[in-house]
């Protein structure tokens, strides 16, 4: 298996840093798979299993059989993937639960964000959510909405939008969050973020999040991580293109 290559000033970062990768501060590598490229963010994940980046399938690729896995949480980014269930198209979220082994493929290329290995004991429930046919929720500004994905125990996945401006107050996040900046753009006292753009906040880090001029929509996971320090004023590591 290749050597996972994480953005210069990430292969130090402990799990109680906030950590951002920008677009272009990652690779793509070559998987053992022939046409599937993995991008490794998370430079706490191991060789168990754990793991989370981007995979991107080429035309016609697919995914040897395999034994069950320990859990995979994805959303379809671009173009369209394939199992047992049919062709899911950019923007649906799966979870497919330990024990599960789906024949994932794409006739057509697409690429993914990935989470595998990272379910809560207990959540064995299987998901599959088409979010361009689901509502979105009003928060409790007129300016904000969200789409709820999955709930489990203190664990929160949705979707957030928020129109231009919007933001500037503080946030905290105690349980920690991660971020994946799917469209528009926004930014904080520590930089801003494209689309593309994955981020971790450790459990009680803070930012003061604003949207950008053409609003902005992110993929959230919120009240997973573990606490691991008691200074809220956390580190951070920003990776910076080295493409």
């Amino acid at each position: 298996m290749n050597k996972p290559e994480f953005p210069v000033g990430l292969l130090g970062a402990a799990a109680d840093e906030r950590v951002a990768v920008v677009p272009g501060s990652a690779r793509w590598m070559r998987s053992t798979v022939p046409g599937v490229d993995r991008m490794p963010l998370d430079p706490a994940g191991d060789e168990s299993g754990r793991f989370t980046g981007f995979l991107r399938f080429a035309r016609g690729s697919r995914l040897p059989e395999r034994e069950p896995t320990a859990g995979e949480e994805m959303l379809v980014l671009a173009g369209h993937l394939s199992d047992e269930r049919g062709r899911h198209r950019a923007g649906t979220y799966l979870r497919n639960p330990p024990g599960s082994s789906p024949a994932l493929h794409s006739p057509s290329g697409c690429t993914l964000f990935v989470k595998l290995g990272q379910f809560p004991a207990g959540d064995l429930g299987s998901h599959l959510v088409d979010t361009r046919r689901r509502r979105w929720a009003r928060e409790s500004s007129d300016q904000a909405s969200e789409m709820p994905l999955h709930f489990f125990g203190a664990e929160c996945t949705r979707l957030l939008h928020w129109r231009a401006g919007i933001g500037g107050a503080p946030v905290q996040h105690p349980g920690g969050a991660e971020i994946v900046v799917l469209d528009g753009d926004f930014a904080d006292e520590h930089g801003g973020y494209p689309p593309g753009t994955w981020m971790r906040l450790p459990a009680g880090a803070w930012h003061r999040p604003r949207a950008g001029r053409r609003g902005v929509l992110v993929w959230m996971k919120a009240g997973h991580l573990p606490a691991a320090s008691t200074d809220l004023d956390v580190p951070d590591r920003t990776a910076e293109a080295v493409a």
